[in-house]
């Protein structure tokens, strides 16, 4: 996942990435079992080594629940 979501990193689209994610795994489900389940999916971009409280971590969560 950090392969398709590092592209959303410069710009810390946390939002953008998720819902990237989000409608990949809901392809993949679809095609590989031909219904969708549960999908839970966090992205967190941490600003590591970083002492700056204006570089505090940006999150976003979307959960999605198939038929």
């Amino acid at each position: 996942m950090m392969t398709i979501a590092k592209q959303f990193y410069p710009t810390r689209d946390a939002e953008g990435a998720a819902s990237f994610l989000m409608k990949e795994s809901v392809e993949r489900w679809q095609t590989e079992q031909g219904m969708v389940d549960d999908i839970t999916i966090i992205v967190a971009f941490l600003n590591v080594g970083s002492k700056s409280p204006t570089n505090s971590p940006t999150m976003r969560s979307q959960g999605a629940t198939g038929a």
